[in-house]
């Protein structure tokens, strides 16, 4: 394999992470915007639904991240056999092994899917009160004395 081609690789897959990544904060994000923006109570059902479709997100997008990391974790290693084969470009060397922190991130990996499923799990359950719409909630209209709402 061709180095700089092999660095289109590593840059490809940094892409993916960052894809799995932004993708990750946007769905928690998300879900804060559903707990402060819901006006009317959410039933048991729908948080047991909510509940298995944020598990199977949780589930899938960790070992994506995991695949993504240890392909990466790869293509580094390979990069740093054949670093002596890159010639320096403006007579900077590539140092392709230095830039990421790559085991801290994997070590990590795990504990921060497990905080953010967890806070997730949490917010889920306790959306009503969150959201303050109790079985008194917001979206309740009492009957009037025959006036169209």
């Amino acid at each position: 394999m061709v180095p700089y081609d092999l660095l289109e690789l590593i840059s490809d897959e940094r892409d993916h992470i960052y894809n799995h990544w932004t993708f990750f904060v946007s769905i928690h994000l998300s879900l804060i915007g559903l707990a402060l923006i819901s006006r009317r109570h959410i039933t048991i059902f729908e948080r047991f639904i909510a509940l298995l479709a944020y598990g199977g997100f949780a589930v899938m997008n960790f070992t994506a991240q995991e695949g993504n990391y240890a392909y990466l974790d790869a293509l580094l290693a390979q990069a740093s056999a054949m670093e002596d084969a890159i010639p320096p470009a403006n007579g900077v060397a590539i140092d392709v092994k230095g830039f990421f922190y790559l085991d801290e991130v994997r070590q990590a990996l795990p504990y921060l899917y497990a905080t953010a499923a967890s806070f997730s799990v949490l917010l889920l359950l306790l959306i009503n009160v969150v959201s303050g719409s109790q079985k008194q909630g917001r979206d309740r209209v009492e009957p009037t004395d025959g006036a169209v709402l």
